[in-house]
């Protein structure tokens, strides 16, 4: 049975497995993440294909079937699932680049 959590709750789910494998994914810089560029509905530009070139090496390298994509934020259940998971997926792009950026260096 599939879960049935909001995008936002899916996104944090794929988060507690792409900050540990890839910590900078968020990161400015000449390779960052434009925000603008998350659609859910073209293979090239989900989050895994904007952070490891395909969504099907990302999901290789996080070792996640690809029926489970959904489950973790990396894939959208439909249009209207491909908005809200857009939306979230800037939403913490955003926020880990604030919150990162705004810490003093240790």
């Amino acid at each position: 049975m599939p879960f049935t959590d909001t995008p936002g709750e899916r996104v944090a789910r794929g988060l507690t497995i792409l900050t540990p494998a890839c910590p900078l994914w968020w990161a400015p810089g000449p390779h960052a993440i434009d925000p603008d560029a998350i659609d859910f509905t073209s293979p090239g530009r989900g989050i895994l294909a904007l952070v490891y070139g395909s969504h099907a090496e990302g999901l290789r390298l996080l070792a996640i079937a690809p029926e489970l994509a959904a489950e973790f934020g990396f894939a959208a259940r439909d249009a209207a699932d491909a908005v809200a998971l857009a939306a979230a997926w800037r939403t913490s792009l955003d926020y880990s680049r604030t919150e990162n950026l705004s810490r003093p260096p240790r």
